[in-house]
């Protein structure tokens, strides 16, 4: 008994420290349609497809597994148990895409072939900034350019700052980080259905 006695000590208290940390939470950018509905879709002038583009570029300084917010003076704060459900720049991409598709009604092809006949629209996404502050806001800078299938003269360019209040904790800066994509999918859209209609315009 005395031999064995530090062992099962060893094995308890490691046990217990296992349990004792804190679980890992994870959270998407990709909204529930319920929780963020998006417009009605109205009728295109010609049906596309669109393909997001790679590289799609996100800031380096949050491009990683946790989630990551500002604080007032400046400085990052990178949270460990608090993490996107996969990489921020392929979270982001995936989520921006399901609600530009689910808005023009139209299929993205960006991980496909497109159905026989139909047009791709390219899409090459710049996300310049992605921050979080609690209690204070959230905002996304982005670039985009689109060019109709087989174009190779200038590209359409468009540019969108959008921020959101945002609540103290880390749920409701995500939910805030949901409602941005969702106001940046619809000036996106919009440049696509100008683009389609041959008016190359920004909204």
């Amino acid at each position: 008994m005395n031999i064995r006695t530090p062992a099962v000590l060893a094995a308890a208290l490691a046990l217990a420290g296992c349990g004792s940390a804190p679980p890992i939470r994870h959270y998407t950018l990709v909204a529930s349609p319920i929780t963020v509905p998006a417009a009605p879709v109205a009728p295109l002038a010609r049906a596309f497809a669109f393909r997001i583009e790679d590289p799609v570029i996100v800031p380096a300084q949050v491009d990683r597994p946790q989630i990551v917010l500002r604080q007032g003076d400046g400085a990052l704060q990178v949270l460990e148990e608090q993490r996107w459900v996969a990489p921020l720049v392929e979270d982001w991409r995936e989520a921006l895409a399901d609600a530009v598709a689910r808005r023009l009604g139209v299929l993205d092809v960006s991980h496909g072939a497109p159905p026989a006949g139909v047009p791709v629209m390219r899409v090459q996404l710049d996300l310049q900034r992605f921050e979080m502050q609690a209690g204070a806001r959230v905002l996304q800078q982005t670039q985009w350019s689109l060019r109709r299938s087989g174009e190779t003269g200038a590209a359409l360019v468009c540019r969108a700052t959008l921020d959101e209040a945002a609540g103290a904790d880390v749920p409701a800066m995500v939910a805030a980080q949901q409602r941005v994509v969702a106001r940046l999918a619809d000036e996106v859209a919009a440049s696509m259905r100008a683009l389609n209609e041959g008016r190359a315009s920004c909204r």
